[in-house]
């Protein structure tokens, strides 16, 4: 097994060699490394968090739902880039290579 290492400052969070976070689960014999699936803290402390809540949930019987992702259309993300002006990944205009002018740029 891999060796880990505690996080400082955080409760029950534990980093390996490869970088991934892991949660340290308590039994009455022994610690289990359950992985979180990320290599980056702060998201590492929020999956830790959903986890312990969940699971505090269900030791109390409480039902609790996740969240359910909202699922997009292609046609509305395309619409909201255009309407945006077709930024290029910077947040820049775009610029027709022709004419040396902006996408949505008008002859008056």
């Amino acid at each position: 097994m891999k060796r880990m290492k505690k996080v400082a400052r955080v409760r029950y969070l534990y980093k390996d060699s490869g970088r991934m976070f892991y949660e340290r689960i308590q039994t009455k014999t022994q610690n289990t490394y359950v992985s979180l699936g990320v290599t980056w803290q702060d998201q590492a402390e929020k999956n830790l968090q959903a986890n312990r809540l969940q699971r505090y949930a269900d030791s109390k019987g409480l039902d609790v739902e996740k969240p359910k992702k909202k699922a997009v259309a292609v046609a509305t993300v395309l619409d909201f880039y255009e309407e945006s002006g077709c930024p290029d990944n910077r947040g820049r205009m775009r610029y027709n290579p022709i004419t040396r002018t902006p996408v949505d740029f008008q002859l008056s």
